[in-house]
């Protein structure tokens, strides 16, 4: 049995987050929070998000994030209840009276929740999440490729394709060491469009992956480097 009330625009954003990296997820109803993780088969990407819950019963459950997804944009009430016995039950108490939606329940067994990767990351700044936005996406509708590069005191995303490229110097104070990565502007851009909040953590490891944090940690996002020569 898993029982506990979430808001809908909470619900809303999880499940938004999950349905991008996969489709079926592990939600996991523990310390007053619903949260999921993935790490992409290839260990290229992981993502982390939790929204604050009022949990009754703990537990865990698997949703198909698409279908889901839809239903929980149509309710009208502010908060949702989540119940989980034979069927799983999302109970929407709106202005026009109470609606239940039941689903039928996928077995859990397959799904681990995945851990953080423990990773020595030296180089941090913070920056507005739409600059980041706006300087990520750039560089992904030129090449699949984004290049962050700190030098002196400016950190550059460089970007080149089709004979046309783009140095995008970001509004950050930064003092530290100079570096140059290599990401998959594709995967980059879907994990940065999933951030919500006015500022962003960014966080650079020894072999160069690239760390995303939300100012209130709801949302934690990693992606490897990639490697001369690699496509």
């Amino acid at each position: 049995m898993v029982e506990l009330q979430v808001e809908k625009k909470e619900l809303q954003w999880l499940l938004r987050v999950a349905r991008d990296v996969r489709q079926e997820v592990l939600l996991i109803a523990k310390d007053n929070a619903l949260r999921f993780s993935h790490t992409d088969p290839s260990n290229v990407y992981y993502v982390r998000a939790s929204v604050e819950a009022e949990i009754y019963e703990e537990g865990k459950f698997v949703v198909d994030t698409y279908r889901l997804y839809d239903v929980v944009c149509k309710m009208k009430g502010p908060v949702i209840d989540i119940e989980l016995g034979d069927v799983l039950k999302f109970i929407d108490s709106g202005e026009n009276g109470r609606v239940v939606y039941k689903a039928e329940v996928i077995d859990p067994s397959w799904a681990k929740p995945t851990k953080s990767p423990k990773l020595d990351l030296p180089v941090t700044f913070t920056i507005r999440v739409e600059d980041l936005r706006d300087a990520v996406n750039k560089a992904a509708a030129l090449s699949d490729e984004a290049v962050f590069e700190a030098e002196d005191s400016d950190i550059k995303v460089i970007s080149e394709g089709n004979g046309v490229s783009m140095i995008y110097t970001l509004d950050v104070d930064y003092v530290g060491e100079e570096f140059k990565a290599r990401y998959n502007a594709e995967i980059l851009s879907m994990l940065v469009k999933l951030l919500r909040g006015d500022i962003v953590t960014v966080s650079i490891g020894t072999n160069l992956p690239v760390r995303l944090e939300s100012e209130h940690g709801d949302y934690v996002a990693m992606l490897a480097p990639r490697l001369e020569g690699e496509v």
